[in-house]
Parts: C-alpha cells; structure tokens; sequence
C-alpha cells in the first residue's frame, strides 16, 4: 500500500517537472513573462523536490519498521522452535513415564498376587503347626512322629484341593 502511494507521488513529480521543464522550453517571449513563470516554476521544482524528500524518507522509515519487523519474525520463529523442541522432550518423556507407571502396576498386581499366595500358606502353615499342637497335647501318648505323619497326611490333602481344617486336623 505504501509503495502504490510512494509511485503515484513519483508520478505526479515526474509530470510536474516535465510540465515545468516544458513551460521554460515554450516561453514565446524570452525576457517578457519569462521571469514570473521561471519563478513559478522553480517553486514547483522546489515544492516537488521537497515532497520526493519526504517521500523518500517515509520510504526509509517504512523499510527499516519492515526490516524491524522480519527480524522480530525471525527471533520468534527461533523462539517457537526452540520451544517446539522442549515440547517434543517433554512428551517423550512423559510417554517413558507412562510406559514405567503400566509396567510398576503390573508388578504391583504380580506382587499382589504373591502376597495372597503367601499368606494362604501362612494360614495353612499355622492351622496346621496348632493341629498338631493340639493333637500332641490331646494325646500324649502319641509320639511326635505320629504328629508329623499327620501333619504330612494334610499336607497332601491339602495340595490335592482339599484344603485342610483345624476340626479335620484335630480328628486326624
């Protein structure tokens, strides 16, 4: 928009210099007007001059706030990319931290699942240790190996599906 104002008043000098330049050149008298429109002319010459000056200078301006403005494009375009760069790390990172938590909560249920394993033959183990407490101490005449044979006995019943009881201990 600028540059179509800027060629329009360069237009506009060019055609008021050449009106001037022919004026001088078509004075029919030499010396009788000549004087007065020489004057007139070189005013115009002067005013034009002075509006191609400022023309020029808005020009200057204009090109340096346009060069002003591509450098700060640039700065920014760096900027964004830059900053695209830590979003990239940044998703990167959280897709490895995503990857971490699914694998944790895997071991967490595999550990969980030990865990009940664990404490079903804990509470195997003691139903078993109080039978046969209680069996060596309802019978003393029994010996200990008696005990363990019993002990033994639930084991396999225990391991086959059965699952072994206090009371079935007890009768044992």
């Amino acid at each position: 928009m600028e540059r179509r104002k800027i060629r329009k008043i360069r237009k506009r000098t060019a055609v008021i210099l050449a009106a001037a330049l022919l004026m001088q050149l078509l004075d029919p008298v030499p010396g009788l007007g000549g004087v007065s429109a020489s004057s007139t002319t070189q005013q115009e010459i002067d005013k034009t001059e002075k509006e191609k000056d400022n023309l020029e200078d808005e020009l200057d301006k204009t090109q340096d706030n346009l060069n002003s403005l591509e450098g700060q494009r640039d700065s920014l375009k760096k900027e964004l990319d830059y900053l695209n760069g830590q979003l990239a790390a940044v998703v990167a990172n959280l897709e490895e931290l995503e990857t971490n938590i699914r694998t944790k909560e895997q071991e967490i249920l595999q550990t969980q699942t030990t865990l009940e394993v664990a404490k079903e033959k804990e509470k195997w183990q003691y139903d078993s240790m109080v039978a046969i407490v209680r069996c060596m101490y309802e019978r003393p005449e029994d010996s200990y190996l008696t005990a363990l044979l019993a002990d033994a006995q639930q084991g396999r019943q225990h391991r086959a599906g059965g699952g072994l009881r206090a009371e079935d201990a007890a009768g044992i």
